[in-house]
């Protein structure tokens, strides 16, 4: 709870678009996340989620780099920037391209999480990088 002026004031939710080419992971994170109080979208192609950043706004985004087995999450992070150069970029993977790891952090990408993941680093990680840039933004 926000108070300004004395009056309590109810705080915008913290936001995530997830975007991954698998359905049940994207799924699972979305509940995930829900559940520690986050807006959370998801998106199983790349072009949607482009879409999905032209007309909303998301505090973060957890990104799988290969989407469509190719370097897919990589265009996403690029698209983004460009659209809402304000989200924080996260970006996931099962596979060891160091090629494409090197892309997504030169393309913005803060912290890359490798499947399978630990849940709670990925939720701890998250949570302090937003937090970090709302209390940039106050």
């Amino acid at each position: 709870m926000l108070v300004l002026g004395g009056i309590a004031m109810k705080e915008k939710p913290k936001s995530i678009l997830i975007v991954d080419d698998d359905v049940d992971i994207c799924n699972t994170l979305k509940d995930i996340f829900a559940d520690k109080g986050y807006h959370a979208e998801v998106s199983n192609d790349k072009s949607e989620a482009v879409k999905m950043a032209k007309t909303r706004t998301y505090d973060a985004a957890l990104i799988d780099i290969i989407l469509d087995k190719v370097d897919g999450g990589v265009h996403v992070i690029k698209e983004l920037k460009k659209i809402r150069p304000n989200t924080l970029f996260f970006v996931m993977t099962a596979y060891t391209r160091e090629d494409l790891i090197v892309e997504a952090f030169k393309s913005g990408a803060l912290k890359l999480f490798k499947k399978p993941f630990d849940i709670e680093e990925v939720l701890t990680v998250i949570a302090e990088e937003v937090e970090k840039k709302h209390s940039k933004n106050s």
